[in-house]
């Protein structure tokens, strides 16, 4: 299959990979077999992405079916069927099936959030996406989600909802992004009965993260 990866050979890939998969359910798999599928999961996604291109939704959705056939939590397939669907006039559809995307794995909410933010905005239903969003941040830590969550605020021209809900975030997860963002707020006009507040937290977010930061360093091993 390396050959045929080199040289874009996507079917040719498949047909050579599927040789090396006995005819057993995915949960039956052992390690190698796994990375095997996934490869082949990859594939179909060329393979898919190509079809969409082309304007041919009938190709896409059953290279799609055939990818999860070999990765059923193959997140790129997830996000090529969304944008399927999307572009087919189901975003419902589309958001339902990123929203479990992300439930199985919230490690990839930044790349799936583009999509998922269109289809909101093709419904018109922004508020929505911000109470989701608020909801995943309860459970996991991204400032990936928080910064889109503050650049769709100001959008809004909500620059002091913007300010408070970084502020919150980045005292719960203190990040250099997060923390840069935050002093860039502060200095609109807009926040400045809260630029004091605004401060006194980068204050306190220095001196976290300066907590965390390792006073002494071994020469030889380097722990």
């Amino acid at each position: 299959t390396d050959i045929y990866d080199e040289e874009r050979e996507w079917q040719q890939a498949i047909d050579t990979g599927r040789q090396l998969l006995p005819r057993r359910r995915i949960g039956q798999r052992n390690y190698s077999q796994h990375a095997v599928a996934r490869r082949l999961a990859y594939y179909s996604c060329e393979l898919a992405q190509a079809a969409l291109q082309s304007g041919d939704h009938r190709l896409a959705a059953e290279k799609l079916e055939q990818a999860f056939s070999f990765d059923r939590d193959c997140v790129r397939a997830g996000m090529l069927e969304a944008e399927r669907l999307l572009s087919q006039g189901h975003p419902r559809r589309a958001i339902k099936l990123l929203e479990r995307l992300i439930g199985q794995s919230p490690q990839y909410v930044g790349v799936v959030l583009p999509v998922l933010g269109r289809c909101y905005e093709v419904l018109e239903e922004t508020a929505e996406l911000h109470h989701y969003l608020l909801g995943f941040l309860e459970q996991h830590s991204s400032t990936q989600v928080v910064l889109r969550m503050v650049e769709d605020l100001l959008q809004q021209d909500k620059a002091q909802e913007a300010a408070r809900l970084l502020g919150q975030q980045m005292v719960r997860h203190p990040t250099l992004e997060g923390m840069a963002r935050l002093l860039e707020i502060s200095g609109d006009e807009s926040v400045s009965g809260t630029r004091a507040e605004v401060l006194e937290q980068l204050r306190h977010l220095v001196l976290q993260l300066g907590e965390h930061r390792p006073r002494y360093r071994c020469e030889n091993c380097g722990f």
